[in-house]
């Protein structure tokens, strides 16, 4: 893959491909788990709605293997019961998803990607489908940024000007998924002394911004 293909791409299946050995698996994660989230009015069981929220944490650590296996456990069966009652809708598919998020083997998460697009798209049409498929693409983007261009070490002033402002800032966006704050983060670091045109650009583009954001991830030194 060539970075101009990257940056079109509307089909986030190759650009994992290209991230293959590349990407931590945490921010495969929070792409799996981002994409399911898009549809989390579909996520109507308590047990499906605890385990997607369990695999989120599982990804930044906070939780164990072994809670993430219960809820794997827990999401599996809310799955099967939808199943045996003939639920063949975008909810039970949804339920599957789920559950396939909390499998600790992050190449088996990420067939969770496929399932929501086609939750986000039912009933499954082309136009649907490929619609889904792009706004993926786009959060694979929020996350990972440009493969191509290595990332631009954050100045030491950044994270001390005003009495740490920016990193706080950075932490809230992220705890409270408050990513409309993004432009502001921009400004702070405008005064901090950033110019670079990347991350500035980024914090202020609109689109959807996602746990795993590469300027958040950058500043709260995530990996």
């Amino acid at each position: 893959m060539t970075e101009s293909e990257w940056l079109a791409c509307a089909d986030p299946q190759p650009m994992l491909d290209f991230l293959h050995g590349k990407a931590s698996e945490r921010k495969l994660r929070l792409f799996a788990v981002a994409c399911c989230r898009r549809v989390w009015n579909l996520v109507t069981d308590r047990y499906s709605r605890k385990a997607l929220t369990i695999a989120e944490r599982y990804a930044d650590a906070e939780v164990s293997a072994e809670k993430l296996g219960f809820a794997w456990g827990d999401a599996r069966r809310a799955a099967q019961v939808a199943l045996r009652q003939e639920r063949q809708t975008a909810e039970g598919t949804t339920m599957w998803a789920v559950a396939m998020l909390c499998e600790a083997d992050i190449g088996r998460a990420l067939a969770a990607v496929g399932l929501a697009a086609r939750c986000e798209a039912y009933p499954v049409v082309a136009p649907g489908l490929a619609d889904a498929e792009r706004n993926q693409s786009f959060l694979l983007r929020d996350i990972f940024g440009n493969p191509f261009r290595p990332l631009s070490p954050v100045s030491s002033v950044w994270p001390t000007w005003n009495d740490g402002a920016v990193r706080k800032m950075a932490q809230v966006i992220y705890d409270d998924r408050a990513f409309d704050r993004l432009p502001l983060m921009a400004d702070a670091l405008e005064d901090a002394g950033c110019t670079d045109a990347a991350i500035l650009a980024h914090c202020r583009g609109g689109g959807e911004h996602v746990r795993g954001c590469w300027v958040v991830d950058l500043l709260l030194g995530k990996g």
